[in-house]
C-alpha cells in the first residue's frame, strides 16, 4: 500500500530560532499585558505608544487608530518602527528618533495571531541575538563540510580520492541548493577527530545556512561526559553520531549506554549509521533508551535495484519502525544503487520508499541529501527531484522535508 503524496512546499514554523535575553522577554511581557489589559494610568492602552527596551536598543510599537475592545486592538494596523540602533541616547537613556530617521520606518500590517511573533523576532535583533526570521523551506539534515587545505588537513575523505578530496564549504551547497527551495542544513560529522566539532561550530557561527551539528563524540570512552559539556554549550551542537570510525554500536556496554543516556538528559538526538547486519543493535538501543530521539542514517544501507528491497532489511525496517523513538533519515538512495549516473525515474526507488513510508509513516521521515557524497552518483538536484516526486500530499512533504527534522534537530 502506497501513501498519499504531494508537492514539496513547507510551512514557517511559529517560533524564530534565537534565544532571547530575559530584558527582552521582560520587554514582550510588558507590551502584551498592557495590550491586553488597556490600562494606563495617563493615556488608554489603545493609544498609547509602547516602547520596548534592551540594554542597547530600543524601538516602538504604536497603534494606528484607537478601539474600544481588546480583541478589536490586535487588528488594528500597527507601525513598528525600525530598531534604532545608531542613534545616540537621550538623558532618559532613550533612543528619540530625528525627522530623517523617521521618515525610513517600516511599517506593518499586524492581525492578533502575527503580533507577538512579529515583536519577538524584533526584539531579539534589536537586542543583539544572532537571529533570522522564521524558517521555510526544505531542511537538508546531512551535509559535509570539510578543508583538507586546512594546516592540520583532514582525517577524510583520503587524499586518493579525486571527487571528494577537495574543500567543501557552505558556499558550493547555498549556490547549489537555495535555487530548489533548501533554506538550511544540519551538517553532520565527517571526522574523527573531537576537535572538528568546534571546526563545524566556528564556521556555522558566520553562516546562518547552518542550522545544527551532529557531531563526533566517543560515548563509552572516559572524556565523553566533558567532551558534551564543552560542546553542548553551543546550541547548534545537535546530538552526535556513532557506527563508524571507533565508535562502534557497543550495546551491551554499560558505559556506552551512560554517555547516551546523557544525550537524552539534553535532550539531544543521535545519528546511527549502520546497515541490515546493525538494525538489530539500534533496535535493542532504542528499546534500552526510549527518551533518546535515535535516526537511522541512509535507509538503513539498503541496496536500492528498482526491485523488491532484500528481506532481511524488509524484516528489519519492520522492528525499527515499532520503537517510536526511531526516526529514518531517506538518504543515500542514489548512493545504494552504486551507479554513477544513478536513475532519477521515482519509480525506481519506490518499493525501498514504500516500506519506509508504510513502516515510519509520514511522522518519521526525514530528508537528507548526502552531499557532496551523493553527487558522485547525481546531481542535487537530481536527489531532491526522485523524494520529491514520490511524496505528493501536501502535509506529508511539510513534515518529511522540514517539520519532523525540526522536531529531532531543533526541538
Amino acid at each position: 500500500m502506497k501513501t498519499t503524496r504531494a508537492n514539496s512546499t513547507t510551512a514557517a514554523p511559529a517560533v524564530p530560532d534565537c534565544i532571547v535575553s530575559k530584558p527582552v522577554v521582560k520587554s514582550l511581557a510588558f507590551v502584551a499585558t498592557q495590550i491586553n489589559t488597556h490600562q494606563h494610568k495617563s493615556t488608554p492602552a489603545h493609544t498609547q505608544a509602547h516602547t520596548l527596551k534592551t540594554p542597547t536598543k530600543s524601538f516602538i510599537i504604536k497603534p494606528r487608530t484607537p478601539s474600544t475592545h481588546k480583541s478589536a486592538f490586535f487588528h488594528q494596523h500597527l507601525n513598528v518602527t525600525t530598531p534604532t540602533a545608531l542613534l545616540r541616547q537621550d538623558k532618559n537613556g532613550r533612543y528619540p528618533l530625528d525627522k530623517s530617521q523617521a521618515r525610513t520606518r517600516t511599517s506593518h500590517m499586524l492581525n492578533r495571531r502575527h503580533f507577538l511573533g512579529t515583536a519577538l523576532v524584533t526584539a531579539a535583533a534589536a537586542a543583539g541575538c544572532a537571529t533570522t526570521p522564521p524558517d521555510s523551506g526544505i531542511l537538508d539534515t546531512h551535509t559535509h563540510f570539510y578543508d583538507p587545505t586546512r594546516p592540520q588537513g583532514v582525517p577524510w575523505p583520503p587524499k586518493d580520492d579525486e571527487f571528494l578530496y577537495r574543500p567543501v564549504l557552505p558556499t558550493e551547497l547555498k549556490r547549489i541548493a537555495q535555487p530548489l527551495g533548501v533554506t538550511g542544513t544540519i551538517v553532520v560529522e565527517a571526522s574523527s577527530w573531537v576537535e572538528d566539532n568546534d571546526w563545524i561550530l566556528q564556521l556555522a557561527r558566520t553562516e546562518p545556512f547552518i542550522k545544527g551539528l551532529v557531531g563526533h563524540l566517543k560515548p563509552g570512552k572516559p572524556n565523553f561526559a566533558a567532551d558534551l559539556n564543552r560542546f553542548a554549550a553551543d546550541r547548534l551542537f545537535r546530538g552526535i553520531r556513532v557506527g563508524l570510525w571507533d565508535i562502534p554500536l557497543a550495546v551491551e556496554s554499560t558505559d556506552f549506554l551512560r554517555d547516551l543516556r546523557l544525550l537524552a538528559t539534553r535532550g539531544l538526538s543521535l545519528d546511527v549509521l549502520g546497515g541490515p547486519d546493525e538494525i538489530e543493535k539500534i533496535a535493542k538501543l532504542a528499546a534500552e533508551l526510549p527518551d533518546l530521539r535515535i535516526v537511522v542514517d541512509h535507509c538503513a544501507g539498503v541496496r536500492v535495484t528498482g526491485g523488491t528491497p532484500d528481506a532481511k532489511w524488509l524484516s528489519g525496517i519492520k522492528t525499527l519502525a515499532a520503537r517510536k523513538n526511531v526516526f529514518m533519515k531517506v538518504s543515500g538512495l542514489v548512493e545504494g544503487t552504486g551507479l554513477r549516473g544513478a536513475p532519477i525515474a521515482v519509480e525506481f526507488y519506490e518499493p525501498v520508499l514504500d516500506a519506509l513510508w508504510n513502516s515510519f509513516s509520514e511522522d518519521r521521515v526525514i530528508f537528507g541529501s548526502n552531499w557532496p557524497v551523493s553527487a558522485r552518483f547525481a546531481s542535487y538536484e537530481n536527489v531532491l527531484k526522485i523524494v520529491r516526486a514520490y511524496v505528493k500530499s501536501e502535509s506529508a512533504a511539510e513534515k518529511y522535508f522540514r517539520k519532523n527534522a525540526e522536531r529531532v534537530y531543533l526541538g
